[in-house]
């Protein structure tokens, strides 16, 4: 079978992107809200992290700041019954403009060892699953993943009292935009900017419209590696790194914003000491 370059590309790509999202798929949980105990809500994404021995709860900072209105809850796999975030919940503080004005926006919470049965079948990364982005990110093939609101508020039988999540993914590669950094007042050595466009396509080629990002935050930025070269095609692949944790979407720069994983990790680490 003769493949042109263009179809080998694609399909490259997405036996990567899925490879990886099966690979994170139990690390990665959606968060639900609810103000009266009854009808929940989807309000974001967070990561199960192994760090030093010690199990978190990783988001965005915003995701957590729903605790003011309601009770937030992450899902586990199927069978299970939500675990409520409760405790001793740590996230950057609120700049004086507001969360959006927080550049790091990163929140946790320390799972006891009593409560990580309540998840399921998960597995918790460890930094063994994250990339220490140290190479160029020029020519890499980056995925966004998580739980969109747009996929999940219709996953909510009340009556039922189930809730039945569905997982996104998203390719792009990570450009450079000074006047997004210019904007959010950020060197970009701490960031990716993820190029995000409103159409998007399949391994076929097919263009598609692409979903709403919102709801996101607090999922992994996968590094799925260099595609520049058709040698590369040919040799093993190892498996995907966790980069970053997405932050945000800023449709006028059309890009998603993530804080870089090393980042991340070495922020709690420090906060959990003070």
């Amino acid at each position: 079978m003769i493949e042109t370059f263009d179809e080998a590309y694609r399909r490259n790509l997405h036996e990567r992107a899925t490879a990886a999202r099966e690979n994170l798929r139990r690390c990665v949980r959606p968060i639900f809200a609810t103000t009266d105990g009854i009808r929940p809500y989807p309000v974001g994404t967070c990561m199960l992290m192994d760090i030093d021995s010690r199990r978190y709860v990783v988001t965005a900072a915003h995701v957590l700041d729903e605790t003011s209105v309601g009770a937030l809850f992450v899902i586990g796999t199927s069978g299970t019954e939500p675990l409520q975030i409760r405790g001793k919940v740590v996230m950057t503080a609120q700049p004086p403009g507001g969360r959006h004005c927080d550049r790091i926006d990163l929140g946790f919470w320390q799972v006891s060892d009593d409560a990580v049965p309540w998840l399921g079948d998960v597995r918790f990364l460890t930094e063994g699953d994250c990339s220490r982005n140290r190479v160029s990110a020029t020519g890499r093939q980056y995925m966004a993943m998580g739980y969109p609101y747009s996929r999940n508020k219709r996953k909510i039988d009340n009556g039922r009292a189930t809730i039945t999540p569905t997982i996104r993914t998203y390719t792009a590669e990570t450009v450079e935009l000074p006047a997004l950094a210019t904007e959010m007042n950020v060197s970009g050595d701490n960031h990716f900017f993820l190029r995000f466009e409103k159409t998007s396509f399949y391994s076929d080629g097919e263009k598609a419209n692409t979903f709403a990002p919102y709801g996101m935050s607090g999922g992994p930025l996968v590094d799925l590696g260099s595609l520049i070269s058709v040698d590369s095609y040919d040799r093993p692949y190892r498996a995907a790194r966790v980069a970053g944790i997405l932050l945000e979407c800023r449709k006028k720069h059309g890009a998603i914003v993530a804080l870089k994983i090393e980042r991340a990790i070495h922020a709690i680490r420090l906060a959990r000491n003070i």
